[in-house]
């Protein structure tokens, strides 16, 4: 097996991935045994680890296939896998959840949370929810949202069996937090399950660990409504100003952190605003707009990226640059406003915003997705 390490984490090269890919699916099986959950329940999509966000950035409708980081694949190459041989298309990823879903009929769906910084993991909710939604007339599952990956968190790290999980700081805002409390027998089976993940604890054994705790922690929060007057104001959420640990001195001098504040809907437009905890100088800030209808298919729907650096502005419609993009950016000191006309999203019924900082590609902060509905009105 070939390695080589990228800020302190192991990455495999082409020729081991896929074996990767293999080891991790026989260490799931083995994992859900020790949890009493039948190996039949498992279903694995096969999608490619590292590639799921960049399929749901750029990767739809007559867009090309998205190829491997690191298989150079362009399509799910694993026999056991839902599909073999399903491109690395959006829609394909779509359809292969909703037909589960459609067949399942969960009642309660477990999602990642949209804040989870592992791009995988906010990718399955992105196409999750955009399954739901084409689901919506039949499913309408209660749904509850799981962290793993976050800046400085959970706390105190390492085995805590007798420490209770909260919210990282900066989320403890968001209403929906519930807390599952474990019976004391279920601890060491869940440590178990995680140990059955070999491939993975041999080398973040101190991180997973943090997670055998006495109590499991999801989020049910709702989606926005977004009703023609401005919504009241929430507590602010706090701008993080001291960069994660994991970043180097010169990373951590051109840190930038942000803060999506509420976003409101005047007449046809949206208006949001963005805070910055320092102005950008060698830092960029990227903005994703992505609209949904239920009345145009959502490969065809606008996703639109804003990218702002220090001295000029870039928009695209997936990898598409636009002439005559109708979204007005304004800056002033800490912050940046943006108003976008509904019509630039494909006049949705619901959209999705996100927005990050990054030093050339790598990523400093960002605020998560947040996901709103238009009041029927409009």
């Amino acid at each position: 097996m070939v390695l080589f390490l990228y800020r302190k984490h192991p990455v495999l090269l082409p020729r081991a991935l896929q074996q990767m890919g293999r080891i991790r699916y026989q260490e799931a099986l083995k994992a859900a045994d020790l949890l009493g959950n039948p190996t039949n329940n498992l279903i694995f999509l096969g999608y490619p680890d590292f590639g799921s966000l960049h399929i749901w950035m750029n990767h739809w409708n007559s867009a090309p296939a998205y190829q491997g980081l690191l298989t150079r694949t362009t399509a799910v190459p694993y026999p056991f896998a839902y599909r073999p041989g399903a491109a690395y298309k959006g829609e394909n990823i779509v359809a292969d959840l909703e037909s589960l879903i459609r067949d399942f009929k969960p009642t309660h769906l477990y999602l990642p949370h949209p804040d989870d910084y592992n791009n995988d993991h906010p990718a399955l909710f992105l196409f999750t929810r955009i399954a739901l939604w084409n689901l919506l007339a039949d499913l309408q599952p209660e749904l509850r949202h799981y962290l793993i990956h976050y800046s400085n968190w959970p706390k105190p790290r390492g085995l805590q069996t007798a420490e209770w999980q909260i919210p990282p700081k900066r989320l403890r805002h968001q209403n929906g937090w519930t807390s599952f409390d474990l019976r004391p027998s279920m601890i060491p089976l869940k440590q178990g399950a995680l140990l059955a993940h070999r491939s993975q604890w041999e080398y973040s054994s101190h991180y997973l660990a943090s997670f055998v705790r006495p109590n499991e922690l999801f989020w049910t929060g709702e989606d926005t409504a977004l009703l023609p007057q401005p919504p009241p104001l929430p507590e602010e959420p706090e701008i993080l100003s001291e960069p994660p640990d994991l970043l180097s001195i010169e990373e951590q001098s051109a840190f930038v952190g942000l803060v999506l504040d509420p976003v409101q809907r005047q007449g046809a437009q949206l208006k949001f605003s963005l805070r910055l905890s320092k102005p950008l100088t060698t830092t960029k800030v990227t903005v994703h707009l992505f609209g949904y209808s239920t009345h145009t298919p959502f490969a065809l729907m606008p996703k639109i990226h804003l990218i702002v650096g220090a001295t000029r502005e870039i928009y695209t419609d997936m990898n598409q640059p636009l002439s005559n993009p109708e979204i007005i950016t304004h800056r002033s000191t800490g912050k940046m406003e943006i108003t976008c006309p509904l019509s630039a999203l494909g006049n949705p019924d619901r959209f999705l915003i996100a927005a990050k900082t990054s030093l050339g590609d790598l990523p400093l902060d960002h605020t998560g997705w947040r996901v709103f509905t238009l009041h029927p009105s409009r």
